[in-house]
């Protein structure tokens, strides 16, 4: 369960292809902080674990990169987490890379 504001929640639904400029104002109404709760299963109807889970997400490079760091847990040890979100203008599709 993820909880997003209103304003992050009415950027996932009205994403539209466009030039960077429009891209660029899409990636700004993501910016902000979120939190919900991560549960994994790895067999059917077995739940392993469930924590609570938060991100940010922040312009960076010229507003034209989105940041999303994340922190969690997994069976009790800490998970971080970082990527990078990019509109490719190429193939008009977002692009995401993950950071170990």
């Amino acid at each position: 369960i993820v909880k997003l504001t209103n304003k992050q929640s009415r950027a996932l639904s009205t994403i539209a292809w466009g030039t960077i400029s429009t891209t660029k104002k899409q990636l700004a109404l993501m910016v902000g902080s979120w939190q919900g709760i991560c549960r994994t299963w790895f067999r059917p109807d077995e739940l392993a674990d469930e924590s609570d889970v938060s991100g940010e997400l922040a312009l960076i490079l010229g507003d034209r990169l989105l940041r999303h760091t994340y922190m969690g847990a997994m069976q009790g040890k800490p998970r971080r987490g970082e990527e990078t979100i990019a509109f490719n203008s190429v193939d008009t599709k977002y692009t995401r890379m993950n950071i170990p």
